[in-house]
């Protein structure tokens, strides 16, 4: 890389306040760079044009990011993760924090970096930094995680439930970031505590066949972190829907409420278990729609809590499904469960 380039974006002197990139700025330097050095300038020029826009797009984007995570107290991963425009992160508020929880046993140090939370659901942006010599590869994974918080729970005729996903969002040589998700069927707490717990790290091994496998620990170790949440969920629209919803013509359901946040959407219907036949449709303004299958995922958590007195064949079905950016509640046209339709205003 021309090695004017190279000290670029350090001259460009962006400060936090500002809120966007000087794009004509970056560009009138980017020209500068890669034309004063006669030595390069025959290689570059020819191609000036194209490159200087490729590079401006690129340190402007990059700036911008950093900008923004300046400003808003996001990490730089997590906007990069969640791409949220500089209004949805003004309005998300606390419900993002940055809380530097960290933790080292036997060499690995691990740092929550930052939580974004709405009233179901947690994600934890997780640092994992391990001895010099070890190298991360794909194959290397938690043995146990747990993302947990004070969830509450307004109906004593069912049980808590929850679950959660971990996946790498970046690594090189001994590093590593995690996004580790939980979410479960209370509502979370403002002000609550939480926690993050990790043991061991490794991999599994199979025989040639895969009829066998075995945990190989590579890096042992238990390491724990809690923190205060002093912020607050993301605000939320909750639709007390209460109608009677034909699933498959036999069924006894009723859909009783629709939750909405930025970050996710979570439907409980009432009655007889028909959790595997439930595949409800997000529709967007913009003709998009999500059709949901039955799948415990990263995206999508279903989950059937049977009441724990009277019937218990009957209980509460609950699927929740979260957006892969931050989504705006006002895109949303309409959220369909059987033959209901509940229209977002």
């Amino acid at each position: 890389m021309n090695r004017r380039l190279r000290k670029l974006g350090g001259k460009i002197g962006f400060k936090k306040t500002d809120l966007r990139a000087d794009t004509g700025k970056i560009s009138r330097m980017t020209v500068g760079a890669l034309s004063g050095d006669p030595a390069e300038r025959k290689i570059f020029m020819r191609r000036r044009i194209y490159k200087t826009a490729l590079i401006t797009a690129a340190l402007a984007a990059l700036l911008t990011t950093a900008v923004f995570a300046a400003n808003f107290g996001w990490n730089e991963k997590m906007i990069e993760l969640f791409k949220p425009s500089e209004s949805q992160m003004e309005r998300l508020g606390s419900a993002a924090e940055m809380p530097e929880a960290t933790v080292t046993q036997n060499g690995v140090t691990v740092t929550v970096k930052q939580t974004l939370a709405d009233n179901h659901g947690i994600y934890a942006l997780c640092d994992i930094e391990a001895p010099q010599d070890f190298v991360f590869t794909d194959e290397i994974m938690p043995d146990i995680y747990s993302l947990d918080a004070d969830f509450d729970y307004d109906d004593s005729r069912t049980m808590g439930m929850g679950s959660g996903s971990c996946r790498v969002v970046s690594q090189a040589g001994n590093k590593r970031t995690v996004l580790i998700r939980t979410e479960n069927v209370g509502t979370l707490s403002a002000g609550c505590r939480m926690s993050l717990y990790i043991k061991d790290l490794g991999y599994v091994e199979h025989n040639e066949d895969y009829s066998q496998s075995e945990w190989k620990t590579v890096l042992p170790g238990e390491w724990e972190l809690e923190w205060q949440f002093d912020g607050i969920p993301a605000e939320q629209k909750t639709v007390y829907v209460n109608q009677k919803v034909d699933i498959n013509g036999i069924n006894d359901d009723t859909f009783t409420t629709l939750e909405i946040s930025p970050m996710s959407v979570w439907i409980t219907v009432e009655g007889d278990d028909v959790l595997t036949v439930l595949n409800p449709v997000i529709k967007f303004k913009d003709g998009g729609e999500i059709r949901m299958e039955v799948v415990n995922d990263e995206t999508s958590t279903f989950m059937f809590l049977n009441f724990q007195d009277g019937n218990n064949r009957q209980g509460k079905n609950v699927v929740g499904y979260n957006f892969d950016k931050i989504t705006d509640i006002s895109e949303i046209e309409s959220v369909t469960v059987g033959d209901v339709t509940v229209t977002v205003e």
